[in-house]
């Protein structure tokens, strides 16, 4: 049978477009010292998503990061002085 999703009573077939989350997972010594590290998907909470949420998501992002590299730019420098000298 196929797995269920614990957010939904619909089972997931092969070919859904799925929302995992993903766990950083560190392995240390007895000092502390950092020996691997390896970023895991949690397969305890499998949510099924739509490919419009997901370009959502995306847009939501990259709208979000040029936001950011606008306000990092010299216009936006220049700009906040001008603005501090009125």
């Amino acid at each position: 049978s196929p797995p269920m999703s614990p957010r939904t009573t619909e089972p997931l077939h092969m070919g859904d477009l799925v929302a995992m989350t993903i766990v950083d997972v560190f392995e240390t010594d007895a000092d502390g010292r950092l020996l691997s590290y390896c970023p895991t998907f949690d397969n305890r909470d499998v949510r099924r998503t739509t490919a419009a949420a997901e370009r959502l998501r995306k847009g939501g992002t990259m709208v979000g990061r040029g936001i950011k590299a606008a306000a990092r730019s010299r216009t936006a420098a220049r700009d906040n002085q001008a603005a501090g000298l009125l």
